[in-house]
């Protein structure tokens, strides 16, 4: 049965990353010049690619693991691509870059990559991965700080969760069984609280986002839904079983809000980014 659910949700959000890939595809008929659009399109095809693959994996090949497969190159064009994105984003506000949040996103990939590394012993693989999320990570901060989309509050409880998730799964390490069961779960809480927190935040700013069709609005939505995106990448790597599955879930279901937080925002690329030079701008 969780075999079934497994591939039934692969399947599922093969759909939808198709169905999105078609809208962005349509929509950039009316903004040729949106290198917005152009570099999302690329990640989700990315995306599809990897979920592709591991379908066929777990088709011809159940419980079959694989050292450094396709997926993880996807994967890591995926973060890469978003990284840009989120970077090119950037450069449509006028303020100043926050170099502690920076600091905080390289603590974090560094804390994980070091414990997937002690999970599994794929030092390559793990950097590599670790690299283009952390990545793909610092942006999102440094864009969170830039739109205002978060209170000062909210940034300490994300900035809480996420660290202390990553310290308990450390403590499993140490602990005996019948106590790592318990701190896992608290673990997974943590991660879950992020989730809502920004999840609520995210759909709050995208109605918001889409009945004002303001620019400042629209960032706030499109920063909101890629943080969403990263807390549930980082979720993915740390879960297993049940709480794997509900992530996996989750994952595939903020996929119409990343579109549609892009959508709203290409509207308002032209006003900042120039065309000609949008690519060279926003690559990594």
């Amino acid at each position: 049965m969780e075999y079934k659910l497994v591939v039934g949700a692969n399947i599922l959000q093969i759909f939808i990353l198709i169905f999105a890939v078609t809208v962005s595809i349509l929509r950039l008929k009316k903004y040729r010049n949106s290198v917005l659009l152009v570099f999302f399109i690329y990640g989700l095809v990315c995306w599809l690619l990897s979920d592709i693959y591991w379908l066929a994996l777990d088709i011809m090949l159940p419980n079959k693991i694989i050292s450094f497969g396709v997926n993880e190159i996807a994967e890591g064009g995926l973060f890469l691509l978003f990284a840009s994105i989120t970077r090119m984003t950037s450069k449509m506000i006028i303020k100043k870059r926050a170099p502690l949040y920076t600091l905080f996103g390289v603590c974090y990939i560094l804390l994980n990559v070091a414990l997937w590394i002690i999970w599994n012993g794929d030092i390559l693989k793990d950097v590599l991965c670790g690299l283009a999320l952390g990545i793909f990570i610092c942006f999102v901060l440094n864009l969170l700080y830039l739109t205002d989309a978060l209170k000062k509050s909210h940034m300490i409880f994300l900035f809480s969760g996420s660290f202390g998730a990553v310290f308990l799964q450390y403590l499993m390490l140490v602990m005996p069984k019948e106590y790592a069961k318990i701190l896992d779960l608290i673990s997974i809480i943590l991660m879950f609280a992020n989730f809502f927190l920004i999840g609520v935040l995210g759909l709050k700013a995208a109605l918001t986002a889409k009945r004002e069709r303001t620019k400042s609005e629209s960032l706030k939505a499109f920063s909101l839904s890629f943080s969403l995106h990263v807390i549930l990448s980082c979720n993915l790597y740390m879960t297993a079983g049940v709480a794997y599955f509900m992530n996996f879930v989750l994952v595939t279901i903020i996929i119409p809000l990343l579109l549609s937080s892009v959508i709203l925002l290409s509207c308002f690329e032209k006003d900042t980014i120039s065309a000609k030079n949008a690519v060279k701008e926003g690559a990594v």
